[in-house]
């Protein structure tokens, strides 16, 4: 409009956000960019889909052993006070008034030799072993044979 009235009239430039964002809009002039917009489009989101599948996925793994192990803190208590009062590994989880399932549905093996407690989860093992400690018994927790170290808790991992 200010070209029509002063010819000499100086255009206004683009913000150079602009360039970028014309990169999603299709341009439907003399190139017919619709079709390379679009490619373009597919291709970001493909990229940010390859990268974002993967890390949920290990995320959402850490997440259910994570719980699993949160959950399992009643059973290790109660192993270890058997163990105190007894002297003697229980022969089943249900001698030592621990449940055979936690809240989230992970189930639970024990071996009566070592007391090596599984917790088998959807993503995999989690394996609690104890050892003598000043105070009683303490748990580590380690990766199972299908569940891959990175899936650990925090606290496992070190």
């Amino acid at each position: 409009m200010a070209r029509t009235i002063d010819p000499a009239a100086k255009l206004p430039s683009r913000n150079p956000l602009a360039y970028v964002l014309a990169i999603f809009v299709p341009y439907t002039g003399r190139a017919g960019g619709g079709a390379l917009a679009l490619l373009v489009v597919v291709a970001v989101i493909a990229i940010l889909a390859a990268a974002g599948i993967p890390a949920y996925q290990e995320y959402q793994s850490r997440a259910v052993v994570s719980q699993a192990w949160s959950e399992a803190a009643p059973v290790r208590e109660a192993l270890g006070n058997y163990y105190k009062e007894k002297e003697e590994i229980p022969s089943t989880l249900a001698a030592a008034n621990a449940p055979d399932t936690l809240p989230g549905g992970a189930t639970l093996t024990l071996d009566s030799d070592t007391m090596v407690v599984d917790v088998i989860t959807p993503k995999g093992t989690l394996r609690m072993e104890p050892s003598a400690a000043d105070d009683g018994i303490a748990w580590h927790c380690i990766a199972g044979d299908d569940l891959p170290p990175k899936a650990l808790p925090i606290v496992c991992r070190k």
